[in-house]
């Protein structure tokens, strides 16, 4: 198994509040999981390739709770 990280694709802000998006590649095909971290913990998967639009979502929801 290896990872890709995928912090280019978070804005700025998260990244520094310590939001991480790694993809896990288990197979060759994008159906292996996508992570969305918070300082090492996870907090949310997808088993499919999300939209910019769904991992920001994601987040804000995410802050919205806290």
């Amino acid at each position: 198994m290896s990872e890709e990280v995928l912090d280019h694709m978070l804005s700025a802000d998260a990244f520094y509040k310590g939001y991480r998006l790694i993809w896990y590649k288990v197979s060759s095909v994008w159906a292996d999981p996508i992570i969305l971290s918070h300082h090492g913990f996870e907090v949310y998967r997808w088993e499919y390739d999300p939209t910019m639009g769904e991992v920001w979502d994601k987040i804000k929801e995410l802050e919205d709770s806290l």
